[in-house]
């Protein structure tokens, strides 16, 4: 989970860590061209929140990004 300070603080680099039906998943946080945090999954695909990258990987209608990932160490 990430928690509410962390979240206005993501930077280019970090690391994003998800567990899904016993599947781990990454996500790197990059700058997109609107000058905001994006969140690029392993496999190249790129989203504006981590909410639509966990929808991604869940196939689910809705995901709350912020309880779904966690800053990976």
């Amino acid at each position: 989970m990430i928690e509410g300070g962390l979240r206005n603080d993501m930077r280019a680099g970090m690391q994003l860590l998800a567990r899904y039906k016993g599947t781990d998943y990454l996500a790197e946080v990059f700058t997109g061209d609107d000058g905001k945090p994006h969140y690029r999954l392993a496999g190249g695909r790129e989203f504006a929140s981590p909410s639509a990258a966990g929808k991604a990987i869940t196939g689910r209608a809705s995901c709350d990004g912020w309880k779904f990932w966690s800053v990976a160490q």
